[in-house]
């Protein structure tokens, strides 16, 4: 709960639930550096939401056998938890945690729900994580793989994050019909991602500090450039941009190391004077997103993709502002086709970047900000997230 991750997709969908009759308690797997440094703040804000927090410190290394450390010792606490809350659901985020929740449910007869987040073993092998040439790591995946039919089978009910990963599930004909899975995808708050948090004080001490002039047209990225995202492709996209358009500036709004991105951009010919990178706090955000004519992402395309909901989708389209995507993340290139909120970049090609950008200004004279926020509050809100997982409690107790 330390992690970022912990605070945007964990945490909020269950502040509420308190209210509505549900006693919740969070046990999660800490990073020793991160815990320390938010402890005192998170569980005053947990305790505050009648949300019990426990945990087990998080070990690395050794590789392997520090995760089966981890696992046996965030199981011995659940079952101490459980004898002293006497927990009716067991919710498990992930394939890790559904191993301990099955034991669970086999020993005390608790309600299961498998919340799968995506396909995580594949992830491992196609980020490069897991090597299958390696015996050990082939032998880990084949394992993981055999038992996600057995998690979905097992559990009372079934959460992932896109329709394309469920209709993948429903073909792999491996449980009942009868099985409910629903679709609750990476939410945001879109009452903070508003035009409402933009502060003008911010806007002009940004544009000062950075030099962006008024005509300068903006690209913006927002989030980590690590592992599943393509920064040479989104920084060749934007080369050719330039050619088209010599007043864009690509702003950054990210963590990652300015050095290293303007290094990238270099190997692809574009001036450091183009490329903007800004370290932000959270209640920066809302207002660096408005500078941007259109915001970019670009993921790598493959098979564990198709369950992926980035979060950045949400936040950057609930400030009213189109994206530019490849095609093939999840549910992202449906929702802008269906809804008209951005362009979808067929192939990460030149052809298919040189299409785009043609495409560019007729979209953005016609486009409507209010109804591009609309389609964020009905796909990501937050509130909606909470509702689902609301009914998903109800239904199985």
């Amino acid at each position: 709960m330390s992690d970022p991750l912990g605070q945007s997709q964990v945490i909020p969908y269950l502040t509420d639930m308190h209210d509505n009759g549900y006693h919740v308690t969070i046990l999660s797997c800490e990073k020793k550096y991160r815990y320390y440094d938010i402890r005192g703040h998170l569980k005053q804000y947990l305790s505050s939401n009648n949300i019990r927090w426990k945990n087990v410190k998080y070990k690395k290394n050794p590789p392997i056998f520090s995760t089966l450390w981890n696992m046996y010792f965030m199981y011995k606490k659940a079952e101490k938890l459980h004898r002293m809350y006497n927990f009716d659901i067991i919710h498990c985020r992930s394939y890790l945690a559904i191993i301990i929740g099955e034991r669970l449910k086999k020993k005390y007869g608790l309600k299961l729900i498998f919340d799968m987040r995506g396909f995580w073993a594949d992830e491992r092998v196609e980020g490069k994580i897991w090597n299958k040439n390696n015996l050990i790591y082939k032998f880990i995946y084949m394992y993981f793989k055999s038992k996600e039919k057995e998690h979905l089978l097992f559990s009372d009910y079934v959460v992932t994050l896109t329709n394309k990963s469920k209709d993948i599930i429903n073909n792999w004909n491996i449980i009942p019909p009868s099985k409910p899975i629903k679709v609750i995808p990476c939410c945001v708050d879109t009452n903070f991602f508003s035009q409402e948090k933009v502060k003008e004080r911010l806007i002009k001490l940004y544009t000062l500090l950075h030099k962006i002039n008024k005509d300068d047209y903006i690209i913006s990225y927002l989030g980590s450039t690590g592992t599943w995202y393509l920064l040479d492709e989104m920084l060749i996209f934007f080369s050719f941009l330039l050619k088209n358009k010599p007043n864009a500036k690509f702003l950054f709004i990210t963590k990652d190391s300015p050095k290293f991105i303007i290094a990238r951009a270099k190997k692809h010919n574009i001036n450091k004077e183009n490329i903007i990178v800004i370290s932000a706090n959270r209640e920066e955000v809302p207002t660096l997103i408005s500078l941007s004519h259109f915001s970019i992402f670009f993921i790598k395309p493959c098979f564990s993709k198709q369950a992926s909901s980035p979060t950045k989708h949400g936040e950057v389209t609930s400030m009213g502002v189109p994206v530019i995507c490849n095609a093939g993340i999840g549910d992202v290139d449906t929702i802008i086709k269906e809804t008209n909120t951005g362009l979808i970049v067929d192939e990460l090609s030149e052809k298919g970047y040189l299409e785009t950008i043609k495409k560019l200004d007729e979209f953005y004279n016609n486009l409507d900000k209010v109804k591009i926020r609309k389609s964020a509050i009905n796909y990501y809100s937050l509130e909606k997230g909470k509702n689902d997982y609301l009914s998903i409690y109800k239904e199985i107790l």
